[in-house]
């Protein structure tokens, strides 16, 4: 399984609109409470709050780039908001996620904002 951590500006409203596009992500209790809830969860703890067992489509292209290939890989993510996140890893606040990081990591870029300033 692939865990894949999202640092977000505003987890709040990041959980609204996620709960609204990707309701099946939630558990339960969590599509009953709503982003208000799942803020609530999310800062009890390490604020880091984990979405287990998501199937998601993966297209892969091969070296020709003229192919590409959809496959099902399932994945786990979590949501932080970016200063959590800082304030994890640099003052170990938490160390839930600064623990977390100890693994070989690979950093995604984020396109969409590359997109949108022209690069």
């Amino acid at each position: 399984m692939v865990d894949i951590i999202l640092a977000v500006d505003g987890t709040y409203s990041w959980h609204k609109r996620n709960l609204q596009s990707n309701t099946s992500h939630y558990s339960g209790f969590a599509r009953i409470g709503g982003s208000s809830f799942v803020y609530w969860m999310q800062n009890l703890g390490a604020r880091l709050y984990f979405h287990p067992f998501v199937t998601v489509d993966l297209s892969l292209s091969n070296d020709n780039k003229d192919q590409t290939t959809t496959t099902q890989r399932e994945i786990k993510y979590g949501v932080i908001s970016t200063d959590d996140m800082i304030e994890d890893l640099t003052q170990w606040k938490y160390l839930y996620l600064a623990g977390r990081m100890h693994k070989p990591t690979v950093e995604i870029e984020n396109r969409k904002n590359e997109k949108e300033k022209g690069t």
